[in-house]
Parts: C-alpha cells; structure tokens; sequence
C-alpha cells in the first residue's frame, strides 16, 4: 500500500526483501541504510534522514513496502515521486550501494530526475517498409531500420544510443548516422527490428551531459551517485551550467524542471507534499553542513512473518435498517472462519457510543471456540450512536499489543453514518496513532453518499495507506431487498481479508434455478465426485466434464478461476438465502472433484447462517471450477461468493478519483507486481453507471518517453449523477516484463560500439488474476443525515468516552 511516512525530518518506511533474509544479510542491508541515512543527512544539510526501517523478508507483507530487495546483481531503479502511494517502491540490488539507495530514494520521495543523461526522443518503426540488404545476408545483419517519417534532428542522435525492445530484452546500440526514414548503427540487433521489436526506437544521450561543469566537483548526486567524492544535491548557483546555456546539453531533470535545480525542487515537493520548510543553501552546498543538528542512525525493525487484522463492526441504531446488522454478522462469522484455517491474529471490536472487545487480538485454535464467538456476534444488537473514533484506538491497541510489528496488519471499519460521539469530537483524530506503527484501514462504506460521511472515510482510509470501499457498489444491490443488503454487506467484508492479502481473484452474485430433483440428488450422503457423475446423469449429460463446461445447468451453476502457481491456499466463500442450502464442489484443472479432508480440503458449514468457505492449501495451478448445486427444493435463489488465493508475491493496488463532478474525469490507476514491478499485463476496469449501463475501460503504462512504466492509468468520463461501481482486474496472460525497462537500460553503462548492450527484463511471474472493488461519486454530494437519534428514538446527549489504556506513540526499541 505504500506505508512510508514522513514526520519531524525523518522517513520511516517498509523494505521488503523478495527473498528469505538471515541475520547476517540483514545486517548487511541495514548498514547500508545506515550508511545512506548518514549521506542524505549531509547531502540535505542535516535537514533530512532515515527514521524506522522495518525490514521484511520472502515477499511478506510485500504490498507495505516502500523498498524492495532483490538477491541478484542488478539496476536499481524507482518510481519518481511515489513515496507513500499505492504499488509504489524503489528496487535495489546485491550491488547496490549506499550513494545508489540516497540515488533512488531521491528519485522515488523528491520527484527528482536524472542529471547524467538527455532523452532525445522516439522514433517509430516502420515495419510495411521494403527491409534493407543486410536482412537478406546469411546471416542476416540487422544495422539499419526504417523509420516513418522521423521529426527528430539528425545531428542530435549521431553518436548517441539507441535502445530497442525484442520480446524480453532491450539492446542498445551507438547511433551510427539517421534521417527521416533510416537508422543506421554500429553493429547488427541481432534480430529483425521490423518483424520482433517492439515499434519505437528510443534515443538519450550522456555524453557532454551532467550537471557539474568542473572536474572534481562534489554534486549532483543525481549526476554521479557512484561516485563517493559526491556528497551534494544541485542548488540554483552550480545546476547544469552548460545545459541552462545551450539545451542541446541540458539534463534530463533540467528539461523535466524547466531548469529548477534539485534542491529547488525538493523544497517544493516537501513543502507541497509534507508541508516541510526545507532550507535551501546558499550559494551552494557544502559537505558537513549540518546546520548544528547530530545525525541519529535509523532505528532497525525486523518484521514478524504474520498477519494481524482487527475487524471494527459498526452497532449503532441506524444499522439495523434493511439487514445491515445481518450482513455484518455474517462478515464477522465469515473472517473467524477464515482464521481458524489461516493462522492470522484477529481481533473484533462493536461500536456504537460505546466500545466493546467480543474478541482480543488471539489465533483461533479451535472450532469450540469458533462457535462461541459466533454465537456472540449473532446476539448484537443495533442501537445507539456511532464512536468511530474510540472504536479506531480500540482497534491500534489490539494490534499493538503483541511485541515487535507485523509483516500483515490491517484494521477493516464498517459504518453505515457518522462519527457522532463523543460530541465535538472527530474520527480523524486517530491518524497520526495508526501512521506512527504503519496500520492501514480498509473501511467500508454501508449506504450511499447521503448517509454515510465518505470525506471522513476517504481521509482516514487515504492516511493511513488502506482503501475505501462501498458496500452497495462493489456488487449488484437492491435496496428493497433484505439479503442484497445483507449479502452485499457480508461479502465485502468477507473480501476485505483477500483485498488485504492481495488475494482477491473473483466476486460476484448469480442465479440458482429451481430444480427439485437436483435437491434431492444433493441432499443424499456421498463423495463429491460421485455427486457430480449423480448431477450429470440427473441432467441427461454422459460426462461430468459437459457439466463442467456449463455455466448454468437446472437448480446449480458454474464459477470458474484460475489459481496460480506458488498459491499458499484457495479459498470460495458463498453466502446465500436463509433457508436454503448449496452443495459446494471443487474441482481441480484435471477434472477431479476435491474431498473434504478436514486437513488439506477443508469445508466450513455454519450451523447458524447461510454461509460456507471451501478451502483448498497448496492448490494445484490452472483454471479450477466451483461446482454449486441446490440442496432444497423450492423457488430460483441468488447467492454472493468470493474467490481468494493467497500468494505473498503477488501485489496489486488499484484506486479512482473518489469523486468527480458531472462531465468531469475520473482516473483510474493500477498496478501489479511479482516480486517486482510488471508491464505487459491485462488491466481492465468495468464500471456500472448508476442506471446500470455498464462500460469498459482498458488501461495503459504506456508513455511517451517511458513505455512499460508498470503504472496503469484509465480515464472515465461520467454523463450522469450517483455512485459508480468499479471493478479492475489486473491479469497477466503469461507475457509479464518487468516494468521500467527504459528507466533500467539508462542507468547502466554505455554499450561498447563493436557490442550490442542488453538487458533482460523478462519475468518468471506465473499466469494470475486479481480484482480489486472501487466506486466513485459523481456529481456533488450532499451533507449526510445522520440517522442514529431516529433509529435509537433517543434526544442526542454527550457520551462520556470509556478511558482506554493507550499506549504513548513512540519509536519500538531497536532489535
């Protein structure tokens, strides 16, 4: 989620390493973060420098980090300006050094670009030209390649380098001459631009470009970071003298800046952002500047491998309208049944004007215990007003309470209204608590724009690196009917523990026919396998596999996921109408049904809702079927599931511009990551109007100068007023890159003009999907009611908030 924080001059951020970490190579990393605090703290003259480093390791907690750590040699590289956002990081490698970590962490928190190359543009292929002689040698030699139409100036690219995608590899190439439909290099590609590469043609140039105009000069990190003798940033007085006089030398930060230097830039990005007055010196720079202030060496924290979770259930009297107290019951029922298989730390808290811990923060162990809690939840009853705020700190304490942090923590908060109690008081107050130990919340929004006060919502979800969602947007809902609202309300809140595992692959709500024979047939003791053969002959089909490749069939239905290879688990949740029941069947890529074990496949029935979870561990890849069939007879029926793999590699973030005015446009942002950051994936998001009308909206990394950036935009343009749903689903088909090809070639050296440079960005991410729920408002919305008073038919008075024991927001003790 991007849970760096920024506070007092200090950075406190996430690192996760995309492999297992023992303790002397975890030391070794943290001297080097050490040693490059010390550097940023002289480079800012003692303005700026590293607070907390939790470090992380095997890809846990991934979707926190700020950093990742690979085990290989490599390019590091960074995303400009993404400190602190959704699918956000800067990598760095075994060679990394401390100048490359102040490098990239001054790309991905300043915005701050290149100083050591120009990029001089793009060309694009033309691949209906007649192919030049030296394709047709044997063996071919690929040095020239037709351009259409090239705008670019000649005498600009002659000497320069050139870079070209083939499939998974860059290879860049000197520049040997180039007109307006020709370029011509040094040595051969190696392969047929016209026929494999990728269509563009990308030219930057370092030669004559830097920033120091005099040998031996101690800045621009962002010019030379390998250079230890390179302590300082760029100021106004010494920022690329000879590019601000003559652009054809001018850097690639001066041309992004408009020839702004880098301290000048980062004193806007930090009093923008962080609201933080950096001092810029003057004139320059000087190393040991420290402005009278000490460095203190950033603290070490070692993440613990576990996942932490409080759930925050709204009680309060407006919720027992149309269901909601329901929903939020089978919610809760559904994450405790999740915890007795998962092994995630829970906690869950009810609110109203009041606080009240149903469950301390502990594993579920046992299915007694289960049971009991169920039982509790299943005896709330809605009435009062709604503390937001106490319920929040209720939910820090929970999670804090276990010694050292956790790779997987989250705090999940459902409302259907306001903060209203204690009066004058405000549910925003609990932010800075929950950035100081890095806890997201992921709240839910029960109602639309007129009930529920979604500004409050979006600060606190925003703040803290968590999500807003909306219950009635996330899946079909009809506000006439009690089990939309309840299901719609169980599901999300069910779908929250793989939106905070980044597991959530699919959702959704659909038909149940009427078919009593089948009823009957299901209802009879047996192995799943034979039900199935019983269901396929019952419906005239000769093979169980012509039943699978329905999607519908009388009285049950098809689901179909894929799960992908290196999943932990899988699990498909359903939750259907009282009354009724559903024979779940799982049905692995080979066509062979999953039998219950209660071990490895695990089937959880409640014996009180209308609700059950499948589990499968260690599932085998492929597309997987979920075979759903009536158990009684009776009337057609609808039922909500949820689908979720767990994989701690995988990381997708998604978000929308949370409202936007009619005529307006809503962006739409994504990413995915395995282990790094990837490119070439299938993003997608269908959004449903208010009226229904549904409309796809494909989304693209693909920019001008950087193509494959692995950052997904999408813009929607709305025609009419209300809540929009939003789903997008980010899938790799099998020809995921990794992102930021660009970015990585042009931190690496030269090439040799009788050598072709190359450079690998292919990745070993295995065929995935996940979906993340979204909404957004269009038009203008109004000042919610709040309806507690009529619902608890009480005259509002001040509530004396229950004293709660917190803990003082402080620095944990170093490891």
């Amino acid at each position: 989620m991007g849970m760096g924080r920024f506070s007092d001059g200090k950075f406190d951020f996430i690192v996760v390493a995309d492999h297992v970490l023992g303790e002397t190579a975890r030391q070794q990393w943290m001297d080097k973060f050490v040693e490059a605090s010390r550097r940023l703290f002289d480079a800012t003259e003692g303005q700026i420098s590293f607070g907390n480093i939790y470090i992380g390791d095997n890809s846990f907690g991934l979707g926190a980090a700020e950093a990742v750590l690979h085990d290989i040699n490599g390019r590091a590289f960074a995303t400009i300006g993404g400190f602190g956002q959704p699918g956000h990081r800067f990598h760095l490698f075994s060679n990394s050094t401390p100048n490359t970590i102040v490098h990239e962490f001054a790309h991905h928190a300043f915005a701050l670009h290149d100083e050591y190359l120009k990029v001089l543009g793009v060309d694009s292929i033309d691949r209906d030209a007649t192919p030049p002689d030296g394709y047709a040698l044997d063996p071919p030699f690929y040095d020239q390649v037709p351009l259409i139409t090239s705008e670019l100036p000649p005498q600009d690219l002659q000497g320069n380098r050139a870079l070209i995608r083939f499939g998974n590899q860059l290879i860049e190439q000197f520049v040997e001459a180039h007109t307006p439909e020709l370029l011509t290099t040094f040595n051969s590609f190696g392969a047929d631009p016209m026929t494999q590469g990728g269509g563009r043609v990308f030219y930057h140039k370092t030669d004559g470009i830097g920033c120091a105009d005099a040998a031996g000069a101690i800045y621009s990190i962002m010019d030379q970071s390998n250079d230890l003798a390179v302590t300082e940033f760029c100021t106004a007085a010494n920022h690329d003298l000879s590019g601000l006089e003559n652009a054809e030398y001018a850097n690639r930060h001066t041309d992004e800046y408009g020839g702004l230097s880098c301290w000048e830039v980062m004193r806007d990005k930090m009093l923008e952002r962080w609201d933080f007055p950096l001092i810029v010196p003057s004139p320059e720079a000087q190393p040991g500047a420290f402005g009278g202030y000490e460095h203190e060496d950033p603290l070490r924290h070692d993440l613990l491998s576990e996942g932490r979770f409080v759930l925050v259930m709204d009680r309060s009297g407006s919720m027992a309208d149309a269901g909601k107290i329901v929903g939020a019951k089978y919610g809760v029922e559904l994450w405790l049944t999740y915890m007795a298989e998962v092994g995630d730390f829970l906690s869950v808290v009810w609110y109203n004007e009041n606080v009240d811990v149903a469950l301390g923060l502990e594993v579920i162990a046992d299915t007694a215990n289960l049971q009991g809690l169920v039982a509790e939840a299943n005896n709330v009853v809605p009435q009062g007003f709604t503390n937001i705020r106490d319920a929040l700190y209720e939910a820090h304490q929970q999670i804090t309470s276990r010694e050292g942090q956790a790779a997987l923590q989250g705090v999940v908060l459902l409302t259907d209204g306001i903060h209203n109690r204690p009066i004058d008081t405000s549910a925003l107050e609990v932010i800075p608590t929950f950035q100081a130990d890095q806890i997201p919340i992921l709240a839910i929004a029960v109602g639309d724009q007129n009930d529920v006060d979604m500004e409050t919502l979006e600060t606190l979800s925003r703040e803290t690196g968590g999500a807003l969602q909306a219950a009635f947007a996330a899946v079909n809902y009809d506000a006439s009917d009690d089990f939309s609202v309840r299901g719609s309300v169980g599901v999300l809140i069910a779908l929250a523990h793989a939106l905070l595992r980044d597991g959530a692959a699919l959702f959704g709500e659909l038909q149940i026919g009427s078919e009593d024979s089948v009823a009957a047939a299901m209802s009879k003791e047996g192995a799943q396998g034979e039900k199935l053969k019983s269901l396929a002959e019952m419906l005239g089909l000769r093979e169980t596999s012509a039943l699978l490749g329905r999607r519908t069939v009388p009285g049950a239905a098809t689901v179909r996921f894929l799960v992908e290879e290196g999943a932990n688990y899988t699990a498909f949740t359903i939750l259907y109408r009282e009354k009724q029941d559903v024979e779940v069947t799982l049905v692995d890529p080979d066509g062979n049904a999953v039998e219950y074990d209660g071990v490895q496949n695990i089937l959880s029935q409640s014996p009180q809702s209308p609700l059950k979870v499948a589990i499968v561990k260690e599932p085998k890849p492929g597309l997987w079927k979920a075979v759903l069939a009536r158990k009684t007879p009776g009337e057609p029926f609808s039922l909500f599931y949820a689908v979720e793999i767990d994989n701690e590699r995988i990381a997708v973030r998604g978000d929308v511009d949370p409202l936007v005015p009619i005529g307006g446009t809503a962006t739409i942002r994504a990413s995915g990551n395995w282990q790094d950051l990837l490119s070439d994936l299938d993003v997608t998001a269908r959004i449903v109007d208010p009226q229904g009308g549904i409309h796809m909206v494909s989304l693209s990394d693909e920019q001008y100068i950087e193509p494959n950036s692995g950052s997904y935009l999408g813009t929607f343009v709305p025609t009419m007023p209300g809540r929009h749903a939003v789903e997008i689903t980010i899938a790799n088909r099998g020809r995921a890159i990794l992102a930021g090809g660009i970015h990585r070639a042009m931190h690496g050296p030269a090439p040799d003009k009788d050598k072709p440079q190359v450079i690998d960005i292919s990745s070993a991410a295995p065929v995935f999907t996940r979906r993340i729920p979204l909404f957004f408002d269009a038009g203008v919305r109004r000042k919610p009611v709040d309806k507690d008073q009529k619902a608890s038919g009480k005259v509002p008075f001040p509530v004396k908030p229950r004293k709660l024991k917190l803990k003082p927001v402080e620095p944990r003790k170093q490891n």
